[in-house]
């Protein structure tokens, strides 16, 4: 399974959406550096709330899955 981290999910749709990394903050209503601290792997500790305020400013929907480490 080919598995991406979190910010390089952000950051690709981000991309995809054509923003900027400010733009998105002011949408999702975080820091610019919050997004930027997470897109390179910096920012370890993201609220669900947060993720989900950032993905909704991008048009997605945030889904969590749990999935068992031995598949």
């Amino acid at each position: 399974m080919n598995e991406i981290t979190i910010g390089e999910a952000i950051r690709l749709w981000r991309n995809r959406r054509g923003l900027s990394q400010g733009g998105l903050a002011n949408r999702a209503d975080v820091s610019r550096n919050s997004i930027s601290m997470l897109e390179r792997g910096t920012y370890y500790n993201p609220s669900l709330m947060q993720l989900e305020k950032i993905a909704n400013a991008m048009g997605l929907q945030l889904e969590i899955r749990f999935i068992p480490l031995d598949e």
